[in-house]
């Protein structure tokens, strides 16, 4: 008798969840191809006509533009329906950035979050094209364009279209990071499914190969070497009139040979070299005193040439009077540049003197690191070392094949290679485009910490603008300042709530200690100075269940390696003497976040000292000890930049030394996991990105530091899970929707897992819960809260529901 009950029960949430989403029931198009503006400077105007025979009472509309034009900023654009209703779907938004190919619609993205060649919905930028609802779809429609600067780029409005809809759209989110890998016979595709889909459709060169909506990956071969594939990618539901999402593109040309590029991140960890062979050097070849090299690797992408190279101890400071040259021939020529163990070197760089040397002609020039964009990691010493510099700068282009060599200077120093030099073939289009690290948590309850030198009280210096934008971007909940001279905690925080407020509300708190100030979203319940350097006690019991330990600190510069030594000793004994007798006693599991400018320019012991707890000066500071809970090290996230394969977050281009990575932000890994973390370059971003979050171009400008962003959340013993998969399966289908109204409603007995039976995340399981799934399944209405659709995790939501009887994914 129960089980009869089950198909009553889901023809009843059919019907409440809203039913089935409609097709366009008419779509009218103009292609005028109609070219407007000039020279002459005078605003220009244009209009254009569709004529609709049809009367069908409008409840949603969109319309679509294609408009060829090189400065979209110049461009105003409206819409105006025959009964005279007016609305402006385009008002001067983006920029320098070309053409408006999108389709205008409420359900779309924020209008200027993607560039405007999207090919696909976004909303006006004026009103809502709810002000067509309840008109009648017969008569004249009208676009008009007006271009304010017709000076700066012609345009020509392609083509247009109005699509009538009688009742509600909505849209389905599109495939994220799609990324493209050419092969010699053909590529590999990736990219991640921000919903749900029914099925895949992979389009290559007009064909299209349906795959499996869960399906994040997909191989094509059959093609000859240097063939062009076009790819676009969507997902689709087959509910009845349900749409596609928008379509995400890429291009390839497939390789010629087997790939040799390698996607290197500077820093310092080089396990993205396992696939590049080196050039070896024996060991103990070095004049006295000298450097022994032992290996020299070279690898490219389509922006820079990368060398890796290590040598025999002790370390060395890379850029501090050592003799490292590293000679590069860019035309494989050896007639032409300075002669050298046989080929013919057109670059040089001194990597102790800091100062490069162009060959030519039989004279030479000289330049500095930002002529060519070198870049080195570590910035502490070290036995080994990567770089990176630009594959053509504006004072030198490397051509298809190169010659590499790398000498320590002294008289009769060692060489890699011994003899001759590394030969090396530039490849290009082998690697996908870098996907941007997105802005936002992972989880929103996640808690984010950011750590920036703001240069010499630089907010009320006239950068507070460019300081103040990145920090409302951001959104973090523990800041911490470097360099705040003159001004005050109060004052610091007083900045900061003019340009942003506490997330969930409340006030700012502060903190601070000489130019180190803390403002946080969390209650400061004990403040301790630390010579110049603050350590405070804060108050995330409701987030981790027990306080922070927060250490912010700005070590002293430069060549002062004693200095920096000492106040590292001291960091590590407070914090040995607080898990000793202090709050760290009482509270052993709360975590500790060192963050700050720690300036390690010299020698790695520093920063050895802060992860470990190895105090050198034990006469002053006493004993080593381990910092974390549980007897181990602290943890550096190493935050890669946004849009760049860089991790360095201070940067002179006027200044003699090369880029490096200073600002740190160091964690208990033993309590806290890590979520999202970057190093904020606004230069490199996106016009998306820049619009999205409020930012502008030149906004890291406003401080010599880049912006260092880190995202936390405990360490969890409960099982991972996939919202809405009641039956445990690790997928998502209508199997969950009845296993939850078996267990709701035919004495099935309790859920495994009610965490994952909760598919709207509302803290409790009932029938709000299957209607919830079944309304994402069947109508498109979006996405399940996290963990998911296609990943396990953990509930980012505190609740009274559990796993108990669950042991996690597979």
């Amino acid at each position: 008798m129960s089980l009869m009950r089950i198909p009553l029960i889901l023809i009843w949430i059919w019907v409440i969840s809203g039913g089935v989403l409609a097709q366009p029931d008419l779509e009218v198009c103009s292609s005028p191809a109609l070219d407007f503006g000039g020279e002459n400077g005078t605003p220009v105007s244009i209009s254009d006509s569709l004529v609709i025979n049809e009367d069908l009472l409008i409840e949603d509309l969109h319309v679509s533009v294609d408009i060829s034009h090189g400065f979209v900023a110049d461009l105003l654009v409206d819409v105006v329906s025959p009964s005279g209703t007016a609305l402006r779907l385009h008002d001067g938004l983006g920029g320098d950035l070309d053409d408006l190919r999108v389709i205008f619609s409420d359900e779309g993205v924020e209008n200027g979050v993607l560039a405007y060649d999207y090919g696909c919905y976004m909303q006006p930028s004026n009103g809502s094209l709810s002000i067509f609802s309840g008109q009648g779809s017969e008569g004249i429609w009208t676009l008009n364009i007006t271009d304010g600067f017709p000076a700066n780029a012609d345009g020509v409005l392609n083509s247009w279209c109005a699509e009538i809809f009688t009742s509600e759209v909505s849209i389905l989110s599109s495939i994220e990071s799609f990324a493209c890998i050419p092969t010699e016979d053909g590529m590999e595709a990736t990219w991640t499914n921000p919903q749900s889909y029914d099925a895949i459709e992979l389009t290559v060169n007009g064909t299209t190969v349906t795959l499996p909506g869960s399906a994040t990956a997909h191989t094509l071969t059959g093609y000859t070497p240097l063939s062009t594939l076009d790819l676009s990618i969507v997902g689709t539901l087959t509910a009845p009139g349900q749409w596609v999402s928008c379509p995400s593109h890429c291009s390839v040309v497939t390789l010629d040979g087997p790939p040799t590029q390698v996607a290197v991140v500077i820093d310092e960890r080089y396990d993205d070299w396992s696939g590049v062979s080196p050039t070896l050097d024996s060991m103990g070849d070095a004049v006295p005193g000298g450097l022994d090299i032992l290996s020299l690797s070279v690898a490219e992408d389509d922006d820079s040439l990368f060398v890796r190279f290590d040598f025999a101890g002790p370390e060395v400071q890379l850029d501090e009077e050592d003799t490292l040259i590293l000679y590069i021939d860019t035309d494989s020529n050896p007639d032409t540049g300075l002669a050298i163990s046989g080929m013919g070197a057109d670059l040089e760089w001194d990597f102790g003197a800091r100062q490069g040397t162009l060959w030519s002609g039989g004279g030479s020039t000289s330049f500095d690191h930002f002529d060519i964009g070198i870049v080195a990691a570590p910035t502490v010493s070290s036995t080994e070392f990567e770089i990176s510099l630009r594959r053509n700068s504006p004072i030198v282009s490397l051509g298809s094949e190169i010659k590499v060599l790398l000498c320590d200077d002294r008289p009769g120093g060692d060489c890699v290679p011994n003899t001759g030099s590394l030969t090396h073939v530039l490849a290009t289009g082998q690697l996908p485009t870098d996907i941007e690290i997105p802005l936002d948590r992972e989880f929103p309850s996640d808690v984010r910490v950011v750590t920036y030198n703001v240069l010499t009280d630089n907010p009320w210096q006239g950068e507070g603008g460019r300081i103040g934008r990145q920090l409302a971007a951001v959104a973090a909940d523990i800041y911490g300042f470097q360099e705040i001279y003159n001004h005050s905690v109060a004052e610091t925080v007083e900045y900061v709530e003019s340009w942003i407020s506490p997330s969930g509300g409340g006030i700012w708190y502060g903190a601070g200690q000489s130019d180190c100030k803390i403002v946080s979203r969390f209650p400061v319940l004990q403040v301790w100075p630390l010579s110049g350097n603050v350590a405070a006690w804060i108050d995330t019991t409701a987030e981790w269940g027990v306080p922070t330990m927060v250490i912010n600190a700005h070590l002293p510069c430069c060549s002062n390696d004693a200095g920096r030594q000492n106040e590292c000793d001291q960091i590590s004994a407070f914090i040995r003497d607080q898990r000793i007798a202090g709050l760290l006693s009482t509270h052993p599991n709360a975590p500790i976040l060192i963050l700050g400018d720690m300036n390690f320019v010299g020698m790695s012991q520093q920063r050895t000292t802060l992860l470990t707890g190895d105090i050198i000066d034990e006469s002053q500071w006493g004993w080593d000890a381990p910092p974390d809970a549980d007897g181990t090290s602290l943890i550096d996230t190493r935050s890669r930049q946004v849009a760049q394969r860089q991790i360095y977050t201070w940067r002179n281009d006027n200044g003699a030394y090369l880029p490096g990575f200073l600002d740190y932000i160091m964690y208990s890994d033993a309590v806290l996991d890590p979520g999202r973390s970057f190093v904020l370059l606004t230069q490199d971003l996106s016009a998306a990105t820049l619009a999205q979050h409020g930012l502008q171009f030149s906004d890291s400008n406003g401080s010599d530091h880049l912006l260092v962003s880190a995202d936390f959340r405990r360490v969890s013993t409960e099982p991972s899970f996939l919202r809405g998969d009641c039956n445990l399966d690790v997928s998502l289908n209508i199997s969950d929707a009845i296993s939850a109204l078996i267990s709701l409603f035919a004495m099935g007995g309790p859920a495994f897992c009610e965490d994952a039976c909760d598919s709207n995340d509302d803290g409790s399981f009932d029938i709000s819960d299957p209607v919830t799934l079944l309304a994402m399944l069947f109508t498109g209405s979006g996405d399940l809260p996290p963990p998911g659709p296609q990943d396990c995790g953990l509930d980012p939501t505190a609740d009274v529901l559990d796993c108990e009887s669950f042991n996690g994914c597979p």
